[in-house]
Protein backbone atom coordinates (compact mmCIF):
# COMPACT_ATOMS: atom_id res chain seq x y z
CA UNK A 1 0.00 0.00 0.00
CA UNK A 2 1.32 3.43 -0.95
CA UNK A 3 2.24 6.01 1.69
CA UNK A 4 0.58 8.65 -0.50
CA UNK A 5 -3.10 9.42 0.13
CA UNK A 6 -5.25 7.81 -2.56
CA UNK A 7 -7.83 9.58 -4.72
CA UNK A 8 -11.45 8.71 -4.01
CA UNK A 9 -14.46 8.98 -6.31
CA UNK A 10 -16.89 11.86 -5.79
CA UNK A 11 -19.35 9.69 -3.86
CA UNK A 12 -16.72 8.49 -1.38
CA UNK A 13 -15.31 12.00 -0.98
CA UNK A 14 -18.80 13.06 0.03
CA UNK A 15 -18.76 10.59 2.93
CA UNK A 16 -16.19 12.75 4.75
CA UNK A 17 -14.68 9.51 6.00
CA UNK A 18 -11.95 10.83 8.21
CA UNK A 19 -14.22 13.39 9.86
CA UNK A 20 -16.79 10.68 10.48
CA UNK A 21 -14.37 8.10 11.84
CA UNK A 22 -12.69 10.62 14.11
CA UNK A 23 -15.96 11.95 15.46
CA UNK A 24 -16.44 11.21 19.16
CA UNK A 25 -19.87 11.15 20.73
CA UNK A 26 -20.34 11.97 24.38
CA UNK A 27 -22.94 10.08 26.38
CA UNK A 28 -25.26 13.10 26.11
CA UNK A 29 -24.83 13.32 22.33
CA UNK A 30 -25.48 9.60 22.00
CA UNK A 31 -28.63 9.88 24.09
CA UNK A 32 -29.87 12.78 21.99
CA UNK A 33 -29.63 10.53 18.93
CA UNK A 34 -31.79 7.96 20.69
CA UNK A 35 -29.20 5.20 20.35
CA UNK A 36 -29.58 2.16 22.58
CA UNK A 37 -26.01 1.03 23.13
CA UNK A 38 -26.98 -1.90 25.30
CA UNK A 39 -27.65 -3.99 22.18
CA UNK A 40 -24.99 -4.09 19.47
CA UNK A 41 -27.62 -5.24 16.98
CA UNK A 42 -30.15 -2.54 17.82
CA UNK A 43 -31.19 -0.60 14.70
CA UNK A 44 -31.03 2.66 16.67
CA UNK A 45 -27.24 2.31 16.65
CA UNK A 46 -27.11 2.78 12.88
CA UNK A 47 -27.47 5.65 10.42
CA UNK A 48 -27.80 4.99 6.67
CA UNK A 49 -25.24 6.83 4.55
CA UNK A 50 -25.41 5.07 1.14
CA UNK A 51 -28.07 2.87 -0.47
CA UNK A 52 -27.37 1.81 -4.03
CA UNK A 53 -27.01 -1.14 -6.43
CA UNK A 54 -23.77 -3.03 -7.05
CA UNK A 55 -23.67 -2.00 -10.72
CA UNK A 56 -22.64 1.55 -9.78
CA UNK A 57 -20.06 0.30 -7.30
CA UNK A 58 -18.53 -2.03 -9.89
CA UNK A 59 -18.18 0.90 -12.28
CA UNK A 60 -16.09 2.97 -9.84
CA UNK A 61 -14.05 0.33 -8.01
CA UNK A 62 -11.16 0.32 -10.50
CA UNK A 63 -10.39 3.97 -9.84
CA UNK A 64 -11.53 4.37 -6.23
CA UNK A 65 -9.74 2.38 -3.49
CA UNK A 66 -12.61 2.87 -1.03
CA UNK A 67 -15.14 1.46 -3.51
CA UNK A 68 -12.77 -1.47 -3.93
CA UNK A 69 -12.78 -1.99 -0.15
CA UNK A 70 -16.56 -2.11 -0.15
CA UNK A 71 -16.87 -4.51 -3.08
CA UNK A 72 -14.22 -6.78 -1.53
CA UNK A 73 -16.28 -6.97 1.66
CA UNK A 74 -19.47 -7.69 -0.27
CA UNK A 75 -17.83 -10.44 -2.34
CA UNK A 76 -16.82 -12.17 0.90
CA UNK A 77 -20.39 -11.95 2.17
CA UNK A 78 -21.76 -13.65 -0.95
CA UNK A 79 -19.05 -16.29 -0.67
CA UNK A 80 -19.93 -16.95 2.97
CA UNK A 81 -23.61 -17.36 2.08
CA UNK A 82 -22.88 -19.47 -1.02
CA UNK A 83 -24.77 -17.04 -3.25
CA UNK A 84 -24.03 -15.53 -6.66
CA UNK A 85 -23.60 -11.77 -6.85
CA UNK A 86 -25.60 -9.81 -9.45
CA UNK A 87 -25.08 -6.24 -10.64
CA UNK A 88 -28.67 -5.24 -9.81
CA UNK A 89 -28.38 -6.42 -6.20
CA UNK A 90 -28.61 -3.61 -3.64
CA UNK A 91 -26.16 -2.85 -0.86
CA UNK A 92 -25.93 -0.23 1.84
CA UNK A 93 -23.37 1.44 4.06
CA UNK A 94 -24.30 2.61 7.54
CA UNK A 95 -22.50 4.29 10.38
CA UNK A 96 -22.33 1.91 13.34
CA UNK A 97 -21.88 3.45 16.78
CA UNK A 98 -19.68 1.53 19.22
CA UNK A 99 -18.94 2.30 22.86
CA UNK A 100 -15.34 2.75 23.96
CA UNK A 101 -16.28 0.97 27.16
CA UNK A 102 -18.34 -2.08 26.28
CA UNK A 103 -20.28 -3.44 29.23
CA UNK A 104 -23.46 -5.42 29.74
CA UNK A 105 -24.05 -4.92 33.44
CA UNK A 106 -23.34 -1.22 33.93
CA UNK A 107 -24.81 1.77 32.16
CA UNK A 108 -22.60 2.86 29.28
CA UNK A 109 -20.34 5.80 29.92
CA UNK A 110 -17.40 7.46 28.23
CA UNK A 111 -17.27 8.17 24.49
CA UNK A 112 -18.47 6.37 21.38
CA UNK A 113 -16.81 5.84 18.01
CA UNK A 114 -18.18 4.93 14.60
CA UNK A 115 -17.40 2.28 12.02
CA UNK A 116 -18.94 1.83 8.59
CA UNK A 117 -21.10 -1.28 8.40
CA UNK A 118 -21.32 -2.94 4.98
CA UNK A 119 -24.46 -4.96 4.27
CA UNK A 120 -25.56 -6.56 1.02
CA UNK A 121 -28.44 -8.62 -0.34
CA UNK A 122 -26.38 -11.72 0.44
CA UNK A 123 -28.37 -11.45 3.67
CA UNK A 124 -31.82 -11.51 2.10
CA UNK A 125 -33.68 -13.51 -0.54
CA UNK A 126 -34.22 -12.16 -4.05
CA UNK A 127 -37.99 -12.56 -3.62
CA UNK A 128 -37.85 -9.87 -0.94
CA UNK A 129 -36.69 -7.33 -3.52
CA UNK A 130 -39.17 -5.65 -5.84
CA UNK A 131 -38.17 -4.70 -9.39
CA UNK A 132 -37.14 -1.05 -9.55
CA UNK A 133 -37.32 -0.54 -5.80
CA UNK A 134 -34.72 -0.85 -3.08
CA UNK A 135 -35.68 -2.36 0.24
CA UNK A 136 -32.72 -2.10 2.58
CA UNK A 137 -34.15 -4.23 5.35
CA UNK A 138 -31.02 -6.35 5.67
CA UNK A 139 -30.62 -8.70 8.57
CA UNK A 140 -28.52 -7.45 11.47
CA UNK A 141 -28.98 -10.46 13.69
CA UNK A 142 -26.14 -12.62 14.93
CA UNK A 143 -26.84 -14.97 12.02
CA UNK A 144 -25.99 -12.27 9.48
CA UNK A 145 -22.77 -11.99 7.59
CA UNK A 146 -21.54 -8.43 7.57
CA UNK A 147 -18.31 -6.49 7.36
CA UNK A 148 -16.99 -3.36 8.98
CA UNK A 149 -14.70 -0.71 7.54
CA UNK A 150 -12.63 0.98 10.19
CA UNK A 151 -9.60 3.23 10.62
CA UNK A 152 -6.58 0.98 11.05
CA UNK A 153 -3.58 1.33 13.31
CA UNK A 154 -0.43 0.47 11.29
CA UNK A 155 1.79 -2.32 12.63
CA UNK A 156 4.30 -1.02 15.15
CA UNK A 157 2.17 1.93 16.31
CA UNK A 158 1.34 1.49 19.98
CA UNK A 159 -0.46 4.74 20.88
CA UNK A 160 -3.70 3.96 19.06
CA UNK A 161 -7.21 5.29 19.75
CA UNK A 162 -9.43 2.85 21.61
CA UNK A 163 -11.47 0.53 19.39
CA UNK A 164 -9.58 1.30 16.20
CA UNK A 165 -8.91 -1.74 14.05
CA UNK A 166 -5.39 -3.02 13.35
CA UNK A 167 -3.48 -4.83 10.67
CA UNK A 168 -3.11 -8.52 11.46
CA UNK A 169 0.61 -9.23 12.07
CA UNK A 170 2.32 -12.52 11.11
CA UNK A 171 2.44 -13.64 14.76
CA UNK A 172 -0.08 -13.33 17.57
CA UNK A 173 1.06 -11.00 20.34
CA UNK A 174 0.33 -12.71 23.70
CA UNK A 175 0.64 -9.41 25.57
CA UNK A 176 -2.22 -7.97 23.52
CA UNK A 177 -4.43 -10.97 24.29
CA UNK A 178 -3.58 -10.68 27.99
CA UNK A 179 -4.69 -7.05 27.85
CA UNK A 180 -7.98 -8.13 26.26
CA UNK A 181 -8.47 -10.68 29.04
CA UNK A 182 -7.75 -8.03 31.66
CA UNK A 183 -10.20 -5.61 30.04
CA UNK A 184 -12.89 -8.30 29.95
CA UNK A 185 -12.47 -9.08 33.62
CA UNK A 186 -12.42 -5.39 34.61
CA UNK A 187 -15.23 -4.15 32.36
CA UNK A 188 -17.64 -7.04 31.99
CA UNK A 189 -17.65 -8.25 35.56
CA UNK A 190 -20.13 -10.89 36.66
CA UNK A 191 -22.20 -10.71 33.47
CA UNK A 192 -19.27 -11.96 31.40
CA UNK A 193 -18.33 -15.04 33.38
CA UNK A 194 -18.68 -14.51 37.10
CA UNK A 195 -15.65 -15.88 38.82
CA UNK A 196 -13.60 -16.02 35.62
CA UNK A 197 -10.57 -16.53 37.84
CA UNK A 198 -12.17 -19.85 38.84
CA UNK A 199 -12.24 -19.06 42.55
CA UNK A 200 -16.01 -18.75 42.86
CA UNK A 201 -17.03 -21.74 40.79
CA UNK A 202 -17.23 -25.45 41.39
CA UNK A 203 -15.35 -27.98 39.29
CA UNK A 204 -17.36 -29.03 36.22
CA UNK A 205 -17.40 -32.66 37.43
CA UNK A 206 -15.60 -35.03 39.80
CA UNK A 207 -13.80 -36.57 36.80
CA UNK A 208 -12.62 -33.22 35.43
CA UNK A 209 -9.01 -33.21 34.22
CA UNK A 210 -6.80 -30.57 32.61
CA UNK A 211 -3.32 -30.30 31.10
CA UNK A 212 -0.65 -28.71 33.25
CA UNK A 213 1.29 -26.84 30.54
CA UNK A 214 4.21 -26.16 32.90
CA UNK A 215 4.78 -29.80 33.91
CA UNK A 216 3.36 -31.24 30.67
CA UNK A 217 1.05 -33.77 32.26
CA UNK A 218 -2.64 -34.43 32.91
CA UNK A 219 -3.88 -33.43 36.36
CA UNK A 220 -7.17 -33.55 38.25
CA UNK A 221 -7.52 -30.29 40.20
CA UNK A 222 -8.82 -30.52 43.75
CA UNK A 223 -10.32 -27.02 43.62
CA UNK A 224 -11.43 -24.53 40.95
CA UNK A 225 -8.62 -22.88 39.01
CA UNK A 226 -7.99 -20.68 35.99
CA UNK A 227 -7.81 -22.69 32.78
CA UNK A 228 -8.22 -22.26 29.03
CA UNK A 229 -10.33 -24.49 26.80
CA UNK A 230 -9.62 -25.46 23.21
CA UNK A 231 -12.52 -25.75 20.77
CA UNK A 232 -11.47 -27.28 17.46
CA UNK A 233 -12.33 -29.74 14.69
CA UNK A 234 -10.95 -33.26 14.94
CA UNK A 235 -11.14 -34.07 11.23
CA UNK A 236 -12.25 -37.27 9.52
CA UNK A 237 -8.95 -38.87 8.51
CA UNK A 238 -7.37 -39.73 11.85
CA UNK A 239 -5.55 -36.41 12.32
CA UNK A 240 -6.37 -36.55 16.05
CA UNK A 241 -4.86 -39.99 16.59
CA UNK A 242 -3.10 -39.45 19.93
CA UNK A 243 -5.72 -39.85 22.65
CA UNK A 244 -5.92 -40.35 26.39
CA UNK A 245 -6.75 -44.04 26.88
CA UNK A 246 -6.90 -46.42 29.82
CA UNK A 247 -3.57 -47.92 28.77
CA UNK A 248 -1.65 -44.63 28.74
CA UNK A 249 -3.45 -42.36 31.21
CA UNK A 250 -1.14 -43.29 34.11
CA UNK A 251 1.87 -42.30 32.01
CA UNK A 252 0.25 -39.04 30.93
CA UNK A 253 -0.52 -38.14 34.54
CA UNK A 254 3.13 -38.46 35.57
CA UNK A 255 5.16 -35.21 35.61
CA UNK A 256 6.51 -34.55 32.07
CA UNK A 257 4.38 -37.48 30.93
CA UNK A 258 3.27 -35.60 27.80
CA UNK A 259 6.73 -34.34 26.93
CA UNK A 260 7.93 -37.26 24.84
CA UNK A 261 4.59 -37.38 23.02
CA UNK A 262 4.50 -33.69 22.03
CA UNK A 263 5.45 -34.40 18.42
CA UNK A 264 2.67 -37.00 18.23
CA UNK A 265 0.04 -34.43 19.22
CA UNK A 266 -1.92 -32.68 16.45
CA UNK A 267 -0.57 -29.26 15.51
CA UNK A 268 -3.63 -27.46 16.88
CA UNK A 269 -3.12 -28.99 20.34
CA UNK A 270 0.62 -28.26 20.28
CA UNK A 271 -0.15 -24.63 19.44
CA UNK A 272 -2.80 -24.42 22.16
CA UNK A 273 -0.34 -25.68 24.78
CA UNK A 274 2.31 -23.18 23.67
CA UNK A 275 -0.14 -20.27 23.59
CA UNK A 276 -1.69 -21.10 26.95
CA UNK A 277 1.79 -20.97 28.45
CA UNK A 278 2.49 -17.67 26.68
CA UNK A 279 -0.67 -16.21 28.27
CA UNK A 280 0.65 -17.12 31.75
CA UNK A 281 -2.24 -19.51 32.34
CA UNK A 282 -1.11 -22.85 33.72
CA UNK A 283 -3.92 -25.17 32.69
CA UNK A 284 -5.54 -26.14 29.39
CA UNK A 285 -8.55 -28.36 28.68
CA UNK A 286 -8.57 -30.41 25.45
CA UNK A 287 -11.20 -33.10 25.00
CA UNK A 288 -8.95 -35.74 23.40
CA UNK A 289 -6.51 -35.65 26.33
CA UNK A 290 -8.71 -34.66 29.25
CA UNK A 291 -11.40 -37.29 28.63
CA UNK A 292 -10.37 -40.96 28.68
CA UNK A 293 -11.67 -41.89 25.26
CA UNK A 294 -12.18 -45.64 25.86
CA UNK A 295 -13.62 -45.30 29.38
CA UNK A 296 -17.40 -45.06 28.99
CA UNK A 297 -18.01 -43.92 32.55
CA UNK A 298 -15.40 -41.15 32.36
CA UNK A 299 -16.58 -40.12 28.93
CA UNK A 300 -20.25 -39.97 29.95
CA UNK A 301 -19.51 -37.85 33.04
CA UNK A 302 -17.38 -35.37 31.11
CA UNK A 303 -19.75 -35.03 28.16
CA UNK A 304 -22.61 -34.39 30.58
CA UNK A 305 -20.66 -31.48 32.11
CA UNK A 306 -19.40 -30.05 28.81
CA UNK A 307 -21.37 -26.82 29.19
CA UNK A 308 -19.78 -26.13 32.57
CA UNK A 309 -16.31 -26.93 31.23
CA UNK A 310 -16.56 -24.08 28.73
CA UNK A 311 -18.57 -21.80 31.02
CA UNK A 312 -15.99 -21.95 33.79
CA UNK A 313 -13.01 -21.36 31.51
CA UNK A 314 -11.06 -18.12 31.71
CA UNK A 315 -10.78 -18.13 27.91
CA UNK A 316 -11.66 -20.40 25.00
CA UNK A 317 -9.32 -20.75 22.03
CA UNK A 318 -11.36 -21.41 18.88
CA UNK A 319 -9.55 -23.05 15.97
CA UNK A 320 -11.81 -21.54 13.32
CA UNK A 321 -9.45 -22.16 10.39
CA UNK A 322 -8.93 -25.53 8.76
CA UNK A 323 -11.11 -28.61 9.05
CA UNK A 324 -8.88 -30.98 11.03
CA UNK A 325 -6.72 -31.13 14.15
CA UNK A 326 -3.47 -30.49 12.27
CA UNK A 327 -4.63 -27.14 10.90
CA UNK A 328 -2.98 -25.37 13.83
CA UNK A 329 -3.69 -21.96 15.36
CA UNK A 330 -2.49 -19.41 12.77
CA UNK A 331 -0.08 -16.89 14.21
CA UNK A 332 1.17 -18.99 17.12
CA UNK A 333 4.19 -20.43 15.31
CA UNK A 334 6.48 -18.87 12.72
CA UNK A 335 5.11 -18.58 9.15
CA UNK A 336 1.73 -20.06 10.13
CA UNK A 337 -0.39 -17.01 9.29
CA UNK A 338 -0.56 -15.41 5.87
CA UNK A 339 -3.28 -12.78 6.13
CA UNK A 340 -3.96 -10.35 3.30
CA UNK A 341 -5.91 -7.22 4.13
CA UNK A 342 -7.03 -4.68 1.55
CA UNK A 343 -6.68 -1.10 2.70
CA UNK A 344 -6.63 2.46 1.40
CA UNK A 345 -4.86 5.53 2.75
CA UNK A 346 -6.52 8.87 3.40
CA UNK A 347 -4.94 12.14 4.48
CA UNK A 348 -5.04 11.28 8.19
CA UNK A 349 -5.82 7.59 8.49
CA UNK A 350 -5.66 4.18 6.84
CA UNK A 351 -8.94 2.30 6.32
CA UNK A 352 -9.42 -1.45 5.96
CA UNK A 353 -12.13 -4.10 5.92
CA UNK A 354 -12.53 -5.84 9.26
CA UNK A 355 -14.49 -9.10 9.13
CA UNK A 356 -17.29 -9.44 11.61
CA UNK A 357 -16.72 -12.35 14.00
CA UNK A 358 -20.02 -13.97 13.10
CA UNK A 359 -19.07 -13.83 9.42
CA UNK A 360 -15.67 -15.44 10.04
CA UNK A 361 -17.26 -18.27 12.04
CA UNK A 362 -20.04 -18.70 9.48
CA UNK A 363 -17.40 -19.62 6.88
CA UNK A 364 -15.61 -22.14 9.12
CA UNK A 365 -15.81 -25.91 9.40
CA UNK A 366 -15.65 -25.40 13.18
CA UNK A 367 -19.23 -24.06 13.28
CA UNK A 368 -20.54 -27.47 12.14
CA UNK A 369 -19.04 -29.48 14.99
CA UNK A 370 -21.00 -31.30 17.69
CA UNK A 371 -20.24 -29.02 20.63
CA UNK A 372 -18.42 -25.72 20.86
Amino acid sequence: MSDTPETLCQTCKGLELETGFNWRLSKEQASSLGANFHDAYDENNRRLIIADVLHNLLQTMENCPFCLLVITAIQEQYKAKGKEMWARDPYCLRWLYVSKKVSWHHEFDGEFVRYIEVLSSANCDAKDLQEGQFHFEFETTKASVRSLIAPVVPIGVEAAPTLWARFVPPRVDPSRVKQWMKSCEEWHGSKCGEGSDGLEKELPSTSFSIIDVENLCIVSPSKPCRYITLSYTWGSNGENSFLALQKNIAELRAPRGLEKHMHSLPTTIQDAIAFTKALDVRYLWVDSLCIIQDDDKNKEANIASMGRVYENATLTLIAATGDHANAGLPGVRESSRNWTQRACRGDKAVFAVVDDLEMALHKSAWITRGWT
